[in-house]
Formats: C-alpha cells, structure tokens, sequence
C-alpha cells in the first residue's frame, strides 16, 4: 500500500493533499454527516478559525472585570529599582 498523499481538489479548484489513512477518515466523517470532503474541510477550517478566536478571549468573572477596570483606573507610583 503506498503511503504517498493524495490530492483532493475543491470546488474552487484548490488542492489538499492527505495521507491516504487521513483522506480515508475525513471522507468517512463526510460521508457520515451527507456532506463533500470539501464541505466537511471548509466547516473544519471554520471550527479551527472559530477556536482560535475563542482562545485570544480573556474570560472574566464580573467581579474579576470590575478588579481589572480598578486597577486600569488606578495610579499606582511606578518602583523603578
């Protein structure tokens, strides 16, 4: 069995390229959910822009907001050594 990539041209005529075991299971998990490989990739590149996007996104708590806005409004004297 030959382990080299194989392509996968979308409809905008873009090429990707998997490993045969990778192609293998994304065009399963397409098949599984009715949709192109060039759907499902399109979807995941949206959940990894999506995830990556949620974690440059500081959560906090609202009493760790109103802390953070006290100590931006506050001046504290600045120790240099």
């Amino acid at each position: 069995m030959s382990h080299a990539p194989k392509n996968q041209t979308g409809q905008n005529g873009s090429k990707l390229e998997f490993a045969p075991e990778a192609l293998r299971l994304v065009k399963h998990a397409a098949e599984l959910q009715s949709r192109s490989i060039s759907d499902f990739v399109i979807a995941a590149q949206e959940v990894a822009h999506r995830t990556i996007d949620e974690a440059q996104v500081i959560h906090l708590s609202v009493k760790d907001q109103h802390r953070f806005v006290e100590l931006l409004l506050t001046r504290l004297p600045i120790r240099l050594p």
